[in-house]
């Protein structure tokens, strides 16, 4: 599990990493709002994983009382694997949702003419 949370982090951080780099050098730094979102999704990924390989070491305690010991560390355990499902799911509408508005605020010319934006051309239904 340690090693597997590793290569975790590591995709996760050059993964982000790499969007955020873009996104701060491209568009003359218009959208670099966007590679701070990334950065904070970094930020709080790096937090759960290094919370989560604090965790795994603990379970490798020889001197603790095993049952009981283990018992709290897997309920722990379940808590951090249910925020990354809910976190994980979550990321991807919200970023979506995110990305739009900025795009909606930052270029209004281009919601007049995509068919994703209602305008006197679109109508709101065809958008939806």
């Amino acid at each position: 599990m340690k090693r597997n949370l590793r290569y975790e982090l590591v995709t996760v951080i050059l993964g982000f990493g790499l969007i955020a780099v873009y996104y701060f050098i491209a568009f003359d730094s218009k959208y670099s709002l966007i590679s701070w979102v990334y950065v904070f999704l970094i930020v709080l990924f790096s937090y759960y994983f290094i919370r989560k390989s604090k965790l795994l070491e603990n379970m490798q305690c020889s001197s603790c009382h095993i049952k009981s010991n283990l018992e709290l560390q897997v309920k722990m355990l379940e808590k951090y694997t249910r925020f990354y499902l809910i976190s994980g799911t979550a990321v991807v509408p919200l970023l979506m949702i995110f990305l739009g508005i900025l795009l909606y605020y930052k270029k209004p010319g281009l919601a007049n003419r995509n068919i994703l934006y209602p305008s006197a051309d679109n109508p709101v239904w065809n958008s939806w």
